[in-house]
């Protein structure tokens, strides 16, 4: 069940059931897409709150214009130096696994803003992934983690990590480095990095105990 709970489009998503007292049978009552929850029945009706949320990526020019879709189901944009590809985040929102099944992914776009490719996940792996930051040169990725060895079954579980990660993006083939060490709530976006003009970097180094991110990507 816990690896379920780490697949970016599992349906797993909270539906309604009534329950008979006397037989235990259940019988399912709302079965939609998105999240059915907490119903309430007055006056012969049952009223719940539905959660269906619709994302996507948007361009816009800095001069002002139409919005133009990239890609649906995308959040937290972000545009590779040479603005050949947009990075971002991507999986059901859904309460019953939240976050957990969030990875990061990346899509190709001509001088517009416009899709060229589909996307194509590059940040994956158990817990919380998200959006790719590129290094000024463009060899390397950094992007905020909760990153478990193994499958877990909570936001919070032992094992987790929230830190900052690196891989080259020689992906999807390249090792990721685990840069921080800062513990469950102290995590610091990739944004702060400091990065360099420089590509070298060990594979698996990492800079632990809380230290400072290494520089020179």
């Amino acid at each position: 069940m816990a690896e379920e709970r780490h697949r970016t489009h599992a349906d797993r998503d909270l539906d309604l059931y009534e329950i008979d007292f006397g037989s235990g049978a259940r019988r399912a009552i709302v079965e939609a897409p998105g999240d059915d929850f907490a119903p309430q029945v007055a006056n012969g009706h049952v009223y719940w709150t539905h959660n269906d949320p619709e994302l996507s990526v948007v361009v816009v020019p800095v001069s002002g214009g139409k919005a133009l879709p990239v890609i649906e189901g995308g959040l937290h944009p972000t545009w590779r130096p040479d603005g050949k590809q947009i990075g971002f985040t991507y999986g059901n929102w859904r309460l019953a696994d939240w976050v957990l099944n969030l990875d990061g992914a990346v899509v190709d776009v001509d001088s517009s803003g416009r899709a060229v490719s589909g996307a194509r996940p590059v940040i994956t792996g158990y817990h919380e992934d998200f959006t790719p930051v590129w290094s000024p040169n463009g060899q390397w990725i950094a992007y905020h983690s909760h990153r478990s060895a193994t499958p877990v079954s909570r936001y919070g579980s032992k094992g987790s990590t929230d830190d900052i990660y690196l891989q080259s993006t020689s992906f999807p083939s390249s090792e990721e480095s685990r840069l921080t060490d800062f513990g469950v709530g102290g995590w610091l976006p990739p944004t702060g990095l400091p990065m360099g003009n420089g590509s070298s970097l060990p594979p698996g180094s990492e800079a632990g105990n809380g230290a400072s991110p290494r520089s020179g990507l």
